[in-house]
């Protein structure tokens, strides 16, 4: 997965270049972990114009992801929704990934792995983003013991969940199953997923590692029954979302934009076009109709 997208991303920087369209992004690396996560964090909410509120507003985790896509790209980040290479048969856990980031500065790339919680993508896309502000190519998992990964994990949290906010939320930590439901009932009202904040009090110190662990585990293991009787209400009904519509939302609008211009101004063939949206090259323009028809 990480050599087809390093390959498309490196097709669409040459593309740029060659049609004048390079413009360098000046917030790549431009932070290092001595600026603290304070400041990396305001610098990031300033550069995307995020808005908390707003953010929050949103009618589901999944529409306050599609807001805080937009702002990014905007701003010039190629965002991609991807757990396999095109088939459910190379699934990939998201044990092994949540994300990974391209840190180029003509045409940065953030891979979000699509078959964890969308409640969840808010996080890794502003945990990828974090990486480009620091200048840094590489996969994140899933809060490893790494110090640049908790760097970038804090500077995520802080964006969605502020350390002010944080200290003033203290549930019940006597009774497991109050203490879940409390943090369930937190972050539905916010847009966040459980797991960030049962992450941000362990980090706080309010709770223990091994409270931490447990909820962890819990919200997981609810994740996967939830997400087994979503599969099964879907497997129940008839017809589905179109494979174009489907498509084009993994890719995000940035990228369909870009190569639909590309294409129709004669930069790029059908193939190579093909070969930057993953489609073949004869369902190029059906995806393109379909962008316009959402």
């Amino acid at each position: 997965l990480i050599r087809d997208i390093k390959a498309r991303q490196s097709l669409l920087r040459e593309t740029l270049i060659d049609e004048d369209e390079a413009f360098e992004k000046d917030f790549i690396g431009q932070s290092d972990i001595q600026d603290g996560v304070i400041k990396i964090a305001a610098s990031i909410c300033q550069h995307l114009n995020f808005n908390r509120a707003t953010y929050r507003e949103m009618q589901s985790s999944e529409d306050a992801f599609k807001y805080l896509r937009s702002i990014s790209e905007k701003v010039g980040i190629f965002i991609v929704l991807a757990g396999n290479l095109g088939s459910h048969h190379t699934n990939i856990d998201t044990k092994t990934f949540r994300g990974f980031v391209i840190a180029d500065n003509i045409a940065p790339f953030i891979v979000i792995n699509d078959l964890d919680s969308k409640a969840a993508w808010s996080f890794t896309l502003l945990h990828e983003v974090a990486h480009l502000w620091l200048g840094q190519t590489g996969v994140s998992g899933a809060f490893v013991e790494n110090k640049v990964e908790k760097f970038c994990n804090d500077i995520a949290s802080e964006i969605l969940l502020p350390q002010k906010e944080i200290e003033c939320f203290t549930p019940n930590k006597s009774d497991f199953d109050i203490l879940t439901r409390e943090i369930s009932n937190f972050a539905q009202t916010r847009n966040i997923s459980s797991k960030l904040v049962s992450y941000r009090l362990f980090r706080q110190g309010y709770i223990r590692k091994k409270v931490w662990d447990n909820l962890d585990s819990f919200f997981y293991n609810q994740w996967i029954i939830n997400r087994g009787k979503q599969k099964s209400i879907n497997t129940g009904k008839k017809g589905g979302p179109n494979y174009f519509i489907v498509r084009r939302h993994k890719l995000g609008k940035a990228l369909v934009a870009v190569t639909e211009r590309m294409t129709y101004s004669g930069a790029l063939t059908l193939t190579k076009a093909g070969f930057l949206l993953g489609v073949k090259s004869i369902n190029v323009k059906k995806l393109f109709d379909s962008s316009r028809s959402i």
